[in-house]
């Protein structure tokens, strides 16, 4: 909702995109922490018999368990609000800008381009990797850039996940000693690991990732024969499923990757063509250019959304100095975006609303996955540690390291399936529109005299500024735009990408057409204004066309005398 205080309008309220990840974080967090207390209270009744290394290990089992608890709860209370207030979304990021905090004049020199040219500008894509993800999907280049990057992160992730698994097979095909299996078998798990769980928001170079099929390829062909060589058989763990353990963690990788790729699929926009409007006509005037500048701004308040100004990009006055030049050019410019509003009011999310939402069914679905991987992960180390006694887990511990080692696999795997559907649950599409207002063209410093010479008693005098055609230029286009929660950095918080742009050539017409009809309607005569100022004219013209000077009545001195009683102007 937004923190913005006497706000009657409920459009820039936006619901909590993490309602329904909130009551999975709270359902974890309870299964979890009950699964923990449970284990302190399995130590409790054992420390009766006496400090062993069988106690510590529920110990430490159960704290952990506690501690994930404890900050999952915590991190949906702090998600409970979803604060939107008037700053928000942020300005328009440029193209080439990324993840940085552009500032004004960026901004400004960014929508001129694609004003002009009526185009968007998309960064082309690099690296072999890259090649093939964009061929697969060719409209993801049209996405947002911070879309793109977790894509293409995502893409690395499922080739390491799908190379390692060939190389995993193979490897297992090749090594015949079940001794030195348990090394090979090692390996394969902590890079499996490795590949789950960094951040799927690498940004680093595409071309980075091409050594991990030649490293795939020679472990698979030559690390059987290298460990029967410099590793001592692990007889000890000959029991132990590292093998299986790696092969249930790849699959489970490989479909929560899966179902990642087809919700990020989801979340990419119809592709809409581009385009820009402008209406340019020329302009003759007998008034200084500022005052259209003035005009236009004063409309432009007029219809601000929400009663929220405009975001000023450009603002160039004509600088014209009357004293010193009698002619030259002059120039003025006005760049400005109405307040980004939501394209549609969404309901409250629940379970029920994403499942309807093509957008977010998958995302949700992975979620779920996440959530049941986390819980079976919580489960598998509370049954390792309390089903089996002391005495199996020291004198017979490969099932109770089976098991734990199921639940690292189960807790890494779905750690890396609900962190990626939070980063897409944070999405927000907007609309607004774009004034591009341009005035340029030469000037003559002229005179007016107004009155007759011979007759008149009341005459004026004024210098104006003469325009002759110069160039009015309008640009009006509507802007669609995406902005992420948690895919931009804290510099640029909700920074906006544009994904569409229509002109508005009727709306750009109208506007330059009436703004040149305020120009050419604007007086060029000094005259009274104030009541007082026409009755002293009055009073002044009457006693011009009098006969007898020395006759005036008492409306006539009325009208001369102020209010000190001293006759003015005589």
């Amino acid at each position: 909702m937004a923190y913005e205080y006497r706000s009657g309008s409920q459009t820039l309220e936006l619901p909590n995109p993490y309602a329904v990840e909130n009551k999975l974080r709270f359902a974890i967090g309870a299964i979890v922490a009950g699964i923990a207390i449970a284990l302190l209270f399995s130590v409790r009744a054992r420390l009766s018999g006496g400090w062993s290394g069988a106690t510590l290990l529920p110990l430490i089992c159960a704290l952990l368990l506690l501690v994930y608890a404890v900050s999952t709860i915590a991190t949906a209370m702090l998600q409970l609000r979803f604060f939107f207030g008037r700053d928000r979304p942020g300005n328009l990021i440029p193209t080439d800008s990324n993840y940085s905090a552009p500032n004004t004049t960026q901004i400004g020199a960014y929508l001129r381009e694609i004003v002009q040219r009526g185009a968007l500008h998309f960064p082309e894509p690099k690296g072999a990797l890259n090649g093939l993800l964009y061929y697969l999907q060719p409209n993801l280049i049209f996405a947002p850039a911070p879309l793109q990057n977790l894509v293409q992160a995502q893409f690395r992730t499922a080739l390491a996940t799908a190379a390692i698994f060939v190389s995993f097979l193979v490897s297992w095909l090749l090594l015949g000693q079940a001794d030195y299996a348990q090394w090979l078998g090692a390996m394969y798990f902590v890079l499996t690991v490795v590949t789950v769980f960094k951040p799927l928001r690498d940004t680093g170079s595409a071309n980075a990732s091409y050594a991990v099929p030649i490293v795939l390829t020679l472990a698979a062909v030559l690390g059987p024969v290298v460990i029967t060589l410099i590793a001592p058989p692990i007889s000890v763990l000959r029991d132990i499923t590292l093998f299986g353990a790696t092969l249930t963690m790849l699959a489970l990788t490989g479909l929560a990757t899966l179902i990642f790729f087809f919700a990020l699929r989801a979340q990419l926009n119809r592709v809409t063509p581009a385009s820009s409007s402008m209406h340019q006509m020329p302009l003759s005037m007998n008034c200084q250019p500022s005052q259209l500048l003035d005009e236009l701004s004063r409309r432009l308040q007029e219809q601000w959304r929400e009663q929220i100004p405009n975001r000023n990009y450009a603002l160039l006055r004509p600088e014209i100095n009357m004293s010193t030049e009698s002619s030259g050019t002059f120039s003025g410019e006005l760049l400005e975006e109405t307040q980004p509003i939501p394209e549609q009011v969404e309901p409250h999310r629940s379970f029920r609303d994403c499942f309807n939402d093509p957008r977010r069914k998958l995302i949700l679905i992975l979620q779920l996955l996440g959530s049941a991987l986390l819980i079976a992960a919580a489960i598998c180390a509370g049954l390792a540690v309390w089903l089996h006694t002391p005495s199996e887990m020291l004198h017979a511990p490969a099932g109770t390291i089976n098991t734990l080692l199921f639940a690292a696999v189960f807790f890494f795997v779905g750690v890396h399936s609900f962190r990626g559907a939070h980063w897409l649950f944070g999405r927000f599409d907007f609309e607004s529109r774009l004034y591009w207002f341009e005035l340029k063209g030469n000037y003559q410093i002229a005179s007016l005299d107004y009155g007759n010479v011979l007759s008149d008693r009341l005459k004026t005098r004024k210098n104006l500024i003469n325009v002759e055609t110069a160039t009015l230029r309008v640009w009006i286009v509507d802007l669609h735009s995406t902005a992420y929660d948690s895919l931009t950095s804290a510099k640029n918080k909700w920074g906006r990408y544009a994904t569409a742009m229509i002109g508005r050539k009727q709306d750009a017409t109208t506007l330059a057409e009436s703004l040149a009809q305020f120009a050419q309607e604007q007086s060029i005569v000094v005259a009274p204004t104030s009541a007082q100022d026409a009755q002293k004219a009055a009073a002044m013209a009457a006693l011009g066309t009098s006969t007898n000077p020395n006759n005036i009545s008492p409306e006539m001195a009325a009208g001369l005398i102020g209010t000190n009683g001293n006759i003015e102007n005589p």
